[in-house]
């Protein structure tokens, strides 16, 4: 389970950022848009949350 939650967390890291940064465009689907846009606010609160550990 520790491999796995670090290997998520790194794939996210690294999407996260790229993302802040305006690298990764959003998908023009707007169903997967949104779709996008949660996973997006759920890594941004993953990595606040980690901040706080």
């Amino acid at each position: 389970m520790n491999s796995w939650a670090k290997c998520l967390g790194s794939i996210s890291s690294g999407f996260y950022g790229k993302r802040g940064r305006g690298l990764l465009p959003g998908p023009l689907d707007p169903e997967i848009h949104g779709d996008f846009m949660i996973w997006y606010g759920l890594i941004e609160e993953l990595c606040r949350v980690r901040g706080e550990f």
